[in-house]
Order: structure tokens, then sequence, then C-alpha cells
């Protein structure tokens, strides 16, 4: 158990991902490439795109048991990318270990352009750990065209290119194969194993050693601004090592997992994405373990109670009913981290919860102060005009009432449109925008009765002498509008409101899903938000505020991510109140596919 744990995958430097995966790469029967694991001359496979665990097996010589009890993980299946190892000297041609005062070389690596020290310790399989020790300057970081040394004790491998692990291209970053392409099952399961393992060490730690297994304290709660909260024993030092637990249902033995835990794993996915990334800036070195809940309270529970769970300084917590009720009473120092339910209220009475998205009403608050202030345009009032379908739906009633409280506080005179099947031109003859400015908000933001109003909006539109003085109020469910519908928007001088804004435009997106698609053989998901952005996001603000809180600063208040922005605030005076998030986007649509997004 101890040697697994100690070949656990760690990112570079200052950063470390707990992940023991079954790791991949290419070859064939009696002259698989070799490389040297711990010690140990090994030889791997690269499962390919058709490959099954039978063909692999007849293509190798070998039996579909002799695969598993290597492979562990290949009996739930392969996957391309995936590595198959077997020992050196599994058949009578594989070479044997090099002979005392045999020639011998170090196995070396020229730094390409883009790459990490996390990502050369995942091509070779060698810990970081190992990779820092015989390279002290990569402590600090690595360049192009930078030497390492991998290995000092191993025997130089074959020159042919087919039989050496082939280092990324230059702008690459790495790939599944080398990272993340396992059966999650393993994956969680590592995590799991890692902190059984911790705690059985901590038992033999002597007791005048200062070293602890995992954070047993949460410098949020130390910080000075936490006076409110109850003392806690101030450490000597500032740490220099922090830990995140993610624990969520990734139903990671399931051979077909259901959508959300698809999407549950795409958001680790994203983490994983964001932390290599990091890993070779400065600053505290963060432990990212996953910890899969299987759907079931009860082995939520037993996660709760595993030290590198409870002792993490932040857990990122699920969102299945009741769940984080009993997570906010289980005996932790953690922050807890909430970025799946909306509607929960933990956060309001316990100060060590942190809600991520802002809640119903205050979305409202926040996005009506936005509507005020964008159509009070140049000192001229938008005339507000509410367009409602007779029988049609009224999905957005709750905001649209809230709209005209404040309308109606601040003597904002408004007006309101019934129409039956279809809004008319000759709906719209009382208005006309180029003698007053009019905005128009629809009670419904459903695609279908999008459909009903638009025709005669971009009607009246097209004969206006200036046409922006015509706006139209939108929902967030809008931001999912694609092709006709998205064209649209822009013509119609449309604003909306939504708490997540991914624009396929944009350059940050792109290179987004375009490096998932390299780590990961897939697209994202196409769901809203979009899940791998929204864990890269998260894995981006967490570490970050990691780091600032290892160095002694307070839990950072704000965060401008690619897809979702925060700024937390105490949920109110009371010493009892966590941390609600208060940011929300304004987005605006122009002609020419134009967006701008506006952050509140």
């Amino acid at each position: 158990m101890k040697q697994i744990y100690n070949i656990i995958t760690r990112t570079a430097l200052t950063l470390a991902i707990t992940l023991v995966c079954a790791i991949c790469a290419t070859a064939q029967v009696q002259t698989l490439p070799t490389m040297k694991v711990a010690g140990r001359v090994l030889r791997y496979y690269d499962v390919k795109r058709g490959d099954n665990i039978y063909t692999v097996a007849e293509r190798l010589g070998l039996s579909r048991d002799e695969i598993v009890d290597n492979n562990p993980s290949a009996a739930d299946g392969l996957t391309p990318g995936m590595r198959l190892y077997f020992p050196g000297d599994m058949t009578s041609s594989l070479p044997a270990a090099p002979a005392p005062g045999s020639t011998s070389q170090p196995l070396t690596h020229v730094v390409q352009k883009g790459e990490s020290v996390y990502g050369i310790a995942a091509i070779y399989n060698i810990p970081v750990e190992r990779i820092i020790k015989l390279n002290p300057q990569a402590d600090t970081g690595i360049s192009a065209g930078q030497v390492l040394v991998l290995d000092d004790s191993a025997t130089a491998l074959p020159s042919n290119p087919s039989t050496k692990p082939t280092p990324s291209a230059p702008t690459a970053t790495p790939t599944p194969s080398s990272t993340n392409e396992i059966t999650l099952a393993d994956f969680i399961r590592k995590s799991e194993e890692a902190s059984k393992v911790n705690l059985s060490e901590s038992e033999n730690i002597p007791a005048e050693e200062d070293t602890p297994v995992s954070p047993s304290y949460s410098p949020y709660q130390s910080h000075p601004s936490y006076s409110s909260q109850p003392p806690l024993e101030a450490p000597e030092a500032l740490p220099d090592e922090m830990s995140v637990a993610v624990v969520l249902p990734f139903m990671a033995a399931d051979q077909r997992p259901a959508r959300a835990a698809q999407l549950n794993q795409e958001f680790l996915r994203g983490m994983l994405m964001a932390a290599d990334e990091l890993s070779s800036r400065p600053g505290a070195r963060v432990y990212i373990r996953a910890f899969d809940t299987k759907g079931n309270p009860d082995t939520l529970r037993s996660l709760m109670e595993q030290p590198q769970v409870s002792g993490a300084d932040i857990i990122i917590v699920p969102d299945a009913d009741g769940q984080m009720a009993f997570i906010e009473k289980s005996d932790t120092r953690s922050y807890l981290m909430n970025y799946f339910s909306v509607k929960d209220e933990t956060y309001r009475d316990h100060h060590n919860v942190i809600q991520a998205n802002i809640p119903h009403h205050d979305m409202y608050e926040v996005a009506i102060d936005g509507f005020m202030e964008r159509y009070r345009h140049g000192g001229q009032q938008y005339y507000p005009v509410f367009l409602e379908r007779q029988d049609g739906n009224t999905d957005k009633d709750e905001f649209v009432a809230a709209l005209k409280n404040r309308l109606d506080k601040e003597g904002v005179l408004y007006n309101t449109i019934t129409f039956e099947q279809n809004l008319s031109e000759d709906d719209l003859l009382g208005y006309n925008p180029d003698v007053q400015p009019v905005v128009y908000i629809p009670l419904s933001g459903l695609r279908s009765e999008f459909a009903r109003f638009t025709p005669a909006l971009l009607q009246q539109k097209g004969n206006l002498l200036y046409p922006d003085a015509m706006a139209l109020w939108g929902y967030p469910e809008w931001v999912t509008f694609r092709g006709e519908n998205r064209e649209t928007l822009g013509r119609l001088n449309t604003t909306i409101y939504s708490r997540f804004f991914a624009d396929d435009s944009d350059t940050d997106i792109k290179q987004l899903r375009d490096r998932y698609r390299r780590w990961y053989g897939e697209e994202m998901s196409e769901a809203f938000p979009m899940q791998g952005i929204l864990g890269y996001d998260a894995g981006t603000f967490i570490i970050n505020a990691l780091r600032a809180m290892a160095d002694g600063e307070s839990l950072p208040a704000e965060f401008e991510g690619v897809q979702n922005t925060l700024r937390l605030e105490r949920a109110s005076q009371a010493s009892d109140a966590g941390f609600v998030n208060h940011s929300l986007y304004l987005i605006h649509y122009l002609p020419g596919m134009i967006v701008e997004k506006t952050r509140l």
C-alpha cells in the first residue's frame, strides 16, 4: 500500500494532484517498449481506437486474465490511449536488467515549449518528486530546451523511436494518456487508498516530529479577519501544503454512468486542467483528491470521517437533497464549497460554507440593478413594456414581479401588451421607439415563447430611424441560443443576465475546449454551464485562494473566471454566517454576432 502511495503522480514544483492512473502509450507483442518505474523495468502497450481486451490479448499473445491481473482497471473495459503495463520479465524475449558495471546512461528529457514538470512526469510515469530531486533547479520552473535528468540509474532506452516515450509536441499540453485518460474508478480508488495510507502512516510518526499528514486547521479560520469565529491554535509557521477534497457522486465503477455523474467527472477533469496549468507557478503545494460518494449517504458519511476529507482545507460538496445538511454538521474544520446546489441555504448560518452560486433572490436584485442602470441611457429613460401572451407560459413571473416593484418604487411608468397566439405589428402600434426608447420584457424565457414575439419586434425595428432606441430584455436560458435565434438576439439589441457565460467565439473558450479534446479524446458536453470549464474555473480559484491563504492573506473575495464570476461576501453580520456569491453577468448582444459581457 505504501509503495502505491509513494508513486502517486503529483504536479510539479508547487502543485500536487493525488492520482494514480492506469497510465498509457504504444507497442506490440514481444517488442513492447520498456520503461523504468520505481526501480522496475516494465513493458507497456497503448490502447488504440477499436481495441478491446480480447483483440489486445490476441495481439500480445496473452490471456484476458493476464491482462487484468497486471492492469485491474482493464476489467472495466479499454479506452483509446489507456496504457497497459506488464512485468519486464513476462516473456523470455524481454531484456534483463543491466548487470552491475554494465554500460548505462541516465534517462533524460529535453523540455519542449509549453511542457510542465507534471506533464513530463506523467509521460514517463516518474514521480514528480524524483524529477525535482534529480533536477533541483526545476523547483522554480522549467523552460524550453532545458535538459532534465529523469533517472540517473536507468539504462538508456533503445534508440528506435517506437520503443521510447515520445515527448509532447512543442505546443501541446499533456494528453489524457499521460495524465487522466483513466478508468475514473482507478483515480477515485487511488485517492481513497492514499487517504487510508496516510492515516496508517500517521500512527508511526514520532511524537517529537511536527509533520502533519494533512492540514489539521484551515487558514481561513485562523486568519485575523475571522476573529469572530471560535479561536483556533495558530500554527508556528504558515503551511507549505494545502489540500482540496472533491467529494461528488462520480459513479466511477458504473460502465455507463448517468448524465449527472458524467458531468461531475467532466468537472473534475476541468479541475485537473487548471492544476496542470498552475503547476509551474510559485506558491504552496496544493493536493487535489477525489472521492466518489456513489450517490449513497452512507458512503458520504464514511468519506467525511476520513482525515484527508475532513482535514482538507476546502471540500467541494455534492448537491443531492439533504446531503449538504449532513455535511455541514460533520466534524470538519474545512470550508465546504458548493458549486452545484443553487437553492441550498446552509451558508446563511454556517460559517464554513461557501455558496458559489448567487441565490435567486439576490440574482434578481443584482439583475434589476443592471436593468435600471442600462435603460437610463444618456439621461433618457427607456419605456418598459411587458409582453404577455394569453394563456402563455409565465415562468419568469417572479422576476417580473420584482422588476415591477422596483419600477413602482422609483416612479418609472411601464405598460403591458397582452396578445393572443403571436405578437403582431398591430399590437405594437401604440409604441414608437423613435419618439421614446422602448425596452420589451417578455414574461417567459422559453424558446417556444421567444418565437411568438420576435418576428413582430424585428419588423418594428426595421422601420425605425434610430434602431438602438428599441431593446429587448431577456433571460439566462437564452445564453444557449445558436444559429438564427442567436442572430435575432443581436438584431434586437438584447441584454440578458446570467450566472454563467461561455461564448464559442471567445478565444479562451476555444483554447480550453481544444485542450480538453487533446487531453481526454472527446468534446466537452454541451451542458449549461459547461462543466469542464466550470471545473477549470473552480480549480483556478481554489488553488490560487489556498496559496494566498498559505501566505497569510484573507480569503480572496473577487474572481473573474472564463465562464463564471465570484464576489464573495458574508451572508450577514452574524458570527455564524458563511460566504455567498453576489456577482452576475450582464450580456449584451449586438448585430454581427458581437457580444459584450459586463460583470455586475
